[in-house]
């Protein structure tokens, strides 16, 4: 799993209610998202969320990730 330059993964939580799994990963660098169930990840961009720590996620509304 690359993470970039996250030292240390502070909450990970997964969406099944699609065909593949999304998993989101909230680290010290920032947001991070896998599209196929955790094989390889993108840093979540254009939410304020780059080089900045996220400590939880939760679901806010029905819907994907």
């Amino acid at each position: 799993m690359d993470l970039v330059n996250a030292m240390s993964v502070r909450d990970v939580k997964v969406d099944t209610s699609a065909s593949q799994d999304i998993v989101l990963v909230a680290t010290d660098f920032g947001l991070f998202r896998s599209t196929d169930g955790g094989l390889s990840y993108a840093e979540v961009t254009g939410f304020g969320f780059q080089g900045q720590s996220a400590w939880s996620l939760a679901r806010s509304s029905v819907g994907g990730c």
